[in-house]
């Protein structure tokens, strides 16, 4: 096992605190990168634990990729760490309402009408043109909290939106 492997393994674990230096923290995450491209959920799971572990912006940049993997598990856990990183992670947050899991979506729009976030107007403006009648729904429903009559005018093409879903 070479070193950069036996570090990662000694992070993940909790032998060894996250490193501060940036050149060793750049290291660690290109190795989870290509944990993360593993076909074994088990070093996928892995590549995640060492990003939150990392934490600060890389950290959460690099958990960000795990909204798009292939295992909702996985998913979740992503949107998971961004709400546990409290404000650090509402960009990750604001990411996983984007996404093209419905419940993932929904469930990350919720947590930012519970948090009442102002910077996610931008984000549920975009959903607004989202092909899922749910998710243009949720971001209607929390646009008109945030930003009130304001928002009206985006809205009303939603109005005649003969959608059911």
């Amino acid at each position: 096992m070479d070193v950069i492997e036996e570090l990662y393994r000694q992070v993940l674990s909790g032998e060894k605190e996250a490193p501060g230096d940036l050149r060793t923290r750049r290291i660690l995450l290109h190795k989870a990168f290509e944990h993360a491209r593993s076909t074994e959920i088990a070093e996928r799971r892995e590549a995640l634990s060492l990003a939150a572990t990392l934490g600060e912006r890389d950290g959460l940049e690099a958990v960000a990729i795990f909204l798009e993997d292939s295992d909702k598990d996985l998913r979740n856990e992503a949107l998971d760490i961004g709400i546990a990183e409290g404000q650090e992670g509402r960009s990750l947050v604001r990411e996983a309402a984007k996404n093209a899991d419905q419940a993932l979506a929904l469930r990350a729009i919720g947590v930012l009408a519970d948090l009442k976030d102002s910077a996610s107007t931008r984000t549920m403006r975009d959903l607004l043109l989202s092909p899922n009648a749910r998710i243009r729904g949720a971001a209607v429903e929390l646009l008109g909290h945030l930003a009130g009559p304001a928002v009206l005018r985006d809205v009303e093409p939603l109005l005649t939106d003969d959608d059911p879903h």
